[in-house]
């Protein structure tokens, strides 16, 4: 078990910057906070010097182009990267090999309808393209397959019909 004290930190609840105060850290969690978190012998000391102590960031709109980035990061204090398209299948894997950085999520291909602004911007392969229902539900169950943990899709003019757009939604509460 790895433990850490961190004395005359202060921390932010979510609404407020509390007083500066003591924090035991127990395996990378906070075990405790105030009175109750007495330096154990044993422990990684630091003195924050009243400085400001900070949960994890989300970046909620990443493009993954090397595993290198989760590094990049978590250098800056971000520990989960949500991506928005990442290409081959081959990156992610090596992305989520990694590990241990910053956290990843990906969609893997975005969906594109046929002929609309982003199909032509991103430069998609034929397997991202969804021109159909049955192509709605070949394109979710492939990035199921592929491990993405969620589905992106883009509502883009020329694009999908509601109706397209809806089976998306439907065919990924299926098998998520």
């Amino acid at each position: 078990m790895s433990r850490t004290t961190i004395t005359n930190a202060r921390t932010f609840n979510g609404e407020q910057i509390l007083q500066a105060t003591t924090l035991l850290i127990e395996d990378g969690v906070i075990s405790s906070i105030g009175n109750d978190a007495i330096a154990v012998t044993g422990t990684d000391t630091f003195n924050g010097n009243n400085g400001i102590l900070l949960q994890g960031l989300i970046d909620s709109h990443i493009h993954l182009h090397d595993p290198s980035n989760l590094k990049q990061l978590a250098q800056c204090g971000i520990t989960t990267g949500l991506d928005m398209a990442t290409r081959p299948p081959s990156l992610i894997r090596a992305a989520v090999e990694i590990g241990g950085i910053a956290d990843f999520l990906t969609p893997g291909l975005p969906g594109c309808a046929p002929g609309s602004r982003h199909s032509h911007i991103l430069g998609l392969t034929a397997d991202a393209m969804v021109a159909s229902h049955e192509d709605a539900r070949r394109f979710v169950q492939t990035r199921v397959d592929e491990g993405a943990a969620y589905i992106k899709i883009i509502a883009d003019l020329p694009g999908f019909d509601q109706e397209t757009l809806n089976l998306h939604i439907h065919f990924s509460q299926l098998l998520y």
